[in-house]
């Protein structure tokens, strides 16, 4: 967490001041502590996110949905993960959409003390699904 807490702003930021995911997720690459865990969520998010992932640490690592399709996944495998690596950092990347069905996890982290981190990717909207209603339907 404390190489997370030295990622500035200006590390990421575009030149219309947006953070761009692909900067963002080099930043915190760089930034990541070796032993971390890191939980993806489905959509967009998840598909990018896994180029910039590499761990070296021997034992699992990288938690995601894969193609089950299960929204809100990334939060509570993070914190799952840190009940059962409480010595490991443990990092979920979600978007948006998932986040909002994952809050009822972050009531249950500060209940029970279970320390995870969530980062969140604000693009707007649900991105992946409104990909697929674009090439599905028109």
């Amino acid at each position: 967490a404390e190489k997370l807490d030295s990622i500035t702003y200006s590390d990421v930021e575009s030149s219309s001041g947006r953070i761009r995911p692909r900067q963002a997720l080099r930043a915190l690459k760089k930034g990541m502590v070796p032993d971390s865990i890191v939980s993806t969520d489905i959509g967009n998010i998840c598909s990018v996110s896994n180029s910039y992932l590499s761990f070296k640490h021997k034992g699992p690592s990288m938690l995601a949905a894969m193609t089950f399709g299960n929204c809100g996944y990334a939060f509570p495998a993070a914190m799952g993960a840190k009940v059962a690596a409480p010595d490991r950092n443990c990092v979920a990347y979600c978007g948006d959409g998932a986040w909002g069905m994952q809050l009822n996890e972050v009531m249950t982290c500060i209940r029970e003390n279970v320390p995870t981190t969530a980062v969140v990717f604000n693009n707007g909207q649900w991105g992946a699904e409104k990909k697929n209603q674009v090439l599905w339907f028109g």
